[in-house]
């Protein structure tokens, strides 16, 4: 694996990030792929966390959103 990019930004709870793992992958004999997961967060059921990754080839394209509700005043959510 290696970590191609990864930028962190309001207060730590958002994240977008691009991984290889061509290397790692090849060793145990997995294919170029493309698929799109995601974990079904909506903010309108409640959910804190949305969370969703593409991988084209080797490569996962990853964003998430871990406050999904937003930032309450007084807490602390400082993740970073």
């Amino acid at each position: 694996m290696r970590k191609v990019f990864e930028k962190w930004w309001n207060h730590g709870t958002k994240v977008f990030q691009i991984t290889n793992y061509k290397k790692s992958w090849k060793q145990i004999g997995n294919k170029p792929r493309f698929c799109i997961h995601e974990n079904g967060g909506r903010k309108k059921h409640g959910d804190n966390c949305f969370d969703i990754s593409i991988i084209i080839g080797y490569t996962i394209f990853n964003y998430c959103n871990f406050c999904l509700q937003g930032l309450k005043k007084g807490s602390d959510n400082n993740a970073e």
